[in-house]
């Protein structure tokens, strides 16, 4: 539609997931999961219920899943960094997740990052 037009970095990146149901704490199962959480150094954080299949249960509750999205600010040069895979490759856009560095996710869960 737009040949001229290229995609321009907005300045921040996402590690997005979605747990196993039965991996989470009650406490968490039991929260607003549609909620927007405020994390500290320039960071953001929600989580949002996705129907399943009515075919589905799990935990013996409603049809429904959580994905978690965590917003990040960064600069280009840090999404480049963040981009290389454990074997060394560069990806353009996201790493698939068997592939994420754990160098990555040790400092991300730690809170350096």
């Amino acid at each position: 539609m737009a040949p001229d037009v290229q995609p321009v970095y907005a300045g921040y990146y996402i590690w997005r997931g979605a747990p196993n149901e039965a991996d989470l704490a009650a406490e968490t199962l039991s929260s607003d999961l549609s909620s927007v959480h405020v994390l500290p150094a320039r960071a953001s954080a929600g989580d949002l219920p996705i129907p399943l299949p009515a075919s589905t249960t799990t935990c013996g509750r409603a049809s429904v899943a959580s994905i978690f999205i965590w917003y990040r600010v960064a600069d280009a040069a840090k999404l480049r960094e963040m981009n290389v895979d454990e074997n060394g490759v560069q990806h353009e856009h996201s790493v698939p997740p068997p592939l994420i560095r754990k160098d990555l996710i040790a400092e991300h869960v730690q809170g350096r990052a």
